[in-house]
Order: C-alpha cells, then structure tokens, then sequence
C-alpha cells in the first residue's frame, strides 16, 4: 500500500511532526510504502517542494507524490490540488478542548488549523475516517464528526530513540531532584506550568536542594509578560528554578537526567509516553493511567507528597522505579501495534470506495 501523509515540516521542533514520522516508521516497517509531504509552504508562502529528502530515514516525498498514493493521511491541511482525489483519513492530533477553546478565543488571529479540521468534519463524501490515539477524546470526536467516522488507535513511542540507555543532559543547575516541565504550553485547560510552579515551590520548602527544569516553554511577547511579571514574582520568593529553555533537539537526553517529570494530562501525551520509555517516573494529574504518581495539581501540598513519595521509591529502588517505567511505555505505546491498527483503517476504508 502507498501512503501519503500530509503534515508540516518540523524535525525536533513539532510534536504533531514527530509523530507523524513515527507512524510512517511503523508503516515502512510492515512493508508498506509510507511517505510524508510537507505541506508548510501552503501557509508559509514558500516555494512548493518538488523535490525528495530524507528525514532519519523516513522519506520526505514532492507534493506529485500523493497522486499516486492509495490513501492520504492528513495530520495538517493537504494542497488544494490533491484534496478529495484518494480517500482520506484525518488524525485529530490535538485536544477538542482545545480546538474549540481556540476557537472560541483565537479565532480572530486567522485559522490556525483548527476550523480547517471542523471544515473537513462537513464533507463526508471526501473524509472517510477520523483518528484519535486518545481513548478520552473519543466521545469529543464522534460528538462533532459522528460516531461511526472516529476510531481509536493507541498512541505510540519510538523505542529506538527513547530507551533508559544513552547520554544524559548535563544540567547547568543541578538540583537534588531535578524536577522536569515538559509540556508545550497551551492557553486552556491549564496546559502549562501554573499549578505546577507552586507545587514544586512547596516541595522546594522540604527539600532546598530541589529543582524545576524548565523545557518547552513558549517564546514571544505573551510568554514575556507571564515570566516577568507572574513567574518571577514566584521565583522571588525561592530560587528552585533551574534551565529554562524554548526548543531542545534531544530530548530523550533531558527524561534520562530528569528525576522525575510533572505534566499536566492525563491523556498519553509525547511527554508521558517517552519519558516512561526513557525509565523516568512521571507525576500527572488524579486520573492518569500510565502511572502510579498522581495528585490534584490544584492543591500544592499534594503536589509535594506525590514529589516526595516518587523521590523515596527512587531513593529505595531506582532500578524498580526504572523498569516499571519502561514496562509501561512498552505495554501502552507500541508503535507496531499502531501501524497495524492503521494499516486497517486504511485497507477498510479503500474496500469501501
């Protein structure tokens, strides 16, 4: 089988990006022919890809390419040219709430993707299947395209690139721990490291020593004002920050050095998925299901006891801790099983046309 998928261009920059390679890896590895096309020129203004290139194996075909797919994958929009040619499936990347929260809030600064997606929920007759690789979003999905037009597959890692064995991040201010926020941050849902900050700060009070690596965070105006004028007020009060950084390209070297890392989901995000495959425990919100660390992240003192019961199972047995971790990532996010269950969209879909 041929498979086009369509997705903005951004190696170690874009999570979306990274995923969507992934899933043409699991692809090519069950012997399909599986390609991406980069469709960023349609936005960017800049010159249409004509033609191919190699990411870490993975082929970034020319636009003509997806003529001669039988299936084409959209993770981003597809050039006007190729719409509704093959049949298509559509992978809901991002989270409803925040769809429709961007929607709600954003809306005024352009289409940022996200009507695109509600758009293609309209035309029944050129999409065929919708994906989400979150059970929870589930019901969110079908609620808007339609139940028998969304199926689940599980998220996946790659456990080449993320594995416990490899080179550490070495950290400018070390802490003991050394506490990671990972998280791309997001204007809804407290997707970002509001709660979090405080938490660690009352952990902080315990353990001076503390420290909360920052990766991830946004760039730009907007960030600016939040940092100098909430973050630092905070930081003022205790200096338990330690690096702060926008974009990192080896991230895998980070979950290795990192303690521990807090997020804010629930749901099977990049971060939880390879931060467990790298072998480091993860405190996420009540409810997560991929680890035995959770709390309500609203309350800051509960936030420091699941800190301090994860660094104690470390300090006990960290080689434990350490497998559980990636014994989890490895029962969870096979990325084989998720090709297969994609391979069979696809083939049910085709039988379809």
């Amino acid at each position: 089988m041929k498979i086009a998928h369509f997705v903005f261009y951004g190696p170690k920059r874009s999570g979306l990006y990274e995923t969507t390679r992934e899933l043409c890896k699991g692809e090519m590895d069950l012997g399909h022919d599986a390609r991406l096309i980069d469709t960023s020129w349609c936005q960017e203004k800049t010159p249409r890809p004509d033609i191919s290139k190699l990411d870490r194996g993975v082929e970034v075909a020319p636009v003509d390419w997806g003529f001669e797919a039988d299936v084409h994958v959209l993770h981003s929009m597809i050039p006007p040219e190729l719409y509704g040619k093959k049949p298509i499936v559509v992978v809901c990347h991002g989270a409803p709430e925040y769809v429709f929260y961007s929607e709600l809030l954003l809306n005024k600064e352009g289409d940022r993707g996200f009507s695109t997606l509600l758009a293609y929920g309209r035309e029944p007759d050129k999409v065929n299947k919708f994906v989400t690789m979150w059970p929870r979003h589930l019901p969110f999905w079908r609620a808007v395209f339609g139940d028998k037009r969304v199926e689940y597959v599980p998220a996946c890692a790659d456990f080449q690139d993320y594995k416990p064995e490899g080179p550490l991040h070495p950290f400018k201010m070390d802490g003991c721990p050394n506490i990671g926020f990972c998280d791309t941050w997001r204007p809804t849902f407290f997707k970002d490291p509001y709660q979090i900050i405080v938490g660690v700060r009352e952990y902080w009070k315990r353990a001076p020593e503390a420290r909360l690596q920052m990766f991830a965070i946004p760039s730009g105006a907007k960030r600016d004002v939040v940092w100098d004028r909430y973050i630092k007020a905070i930081q003022a009060q205790g200096n338990f920050l330690g690096e702060i950084w926008e974009l990192h390209p080896k991230m895998d070297t980070v979950f290795r050095a990192l303690d521990m890392i807090v997020t804010t989901t629930v749901d099977a995000s990049r971060v939880i998925r390879e931060c467990l495959a790298c072998g480091t425990p993860v405190i996420a919100p009540t409810g997560c299901p991929y680890t035995d660390y959770t709390a309500d992240l609203g309350n800051p003192a509960a936030v420091a006891d699941c800190i301090q019961r994860c660094m104690e199972d470390l300090e006990r047995d960290a080689e434990e801790v350490k497998q559980k971790c990636t014994e989890t990532a490895r029962k969870h996010f096979s990325l084989a099983d998720t090709a297969e269950r994609l391979i069979k969209i696809y083939e049910d879909v085709l039988r379809k046309e």
